[in-house]
């Protein structure tokens, strides 16, 4: 609590709010703060969401690879009957 006194002070200005990343941790802390004081807290939504996209992109990528993988042995497979070559096997 004593920086958000620092910032009162130093701006002449009453906290009201603030938004933090969504991390366990932080939740704890926000939850301490609101019963120290009369604050609003919130994680933040865009944090929240950039960690979402991450997880999808992940899946993605691992979705595009398995498929171009599979496709790959389907077209050596085919390459390999058609010209009888065992390194297509």
């Amino acid at each position: 609590m004593s920086v958000i006194q620092k910032y009162e002070k130093t701006f002449n200005c009453h906290v009201r709010n603030f938004v933090t990343d969504t991390a366990a941790y932080v939740a704890k802390m926000r939850q301490e703060c609101q019963e120290d004081r009369d604050l609003v807290t919130y994680g933040c939504s865009a944090h929240l969401l950039n960690l979402q996209a991450k997880d999808a992109t992940k899946e993605m990528q691992y979705n595009t690879y398995t498929e171009i993988h599979t496709r790959m042995r389907i077209v050596n497979s085919t390459v390999g009957k058609l010209t009888d070559d065992p390194k297509y096997d």
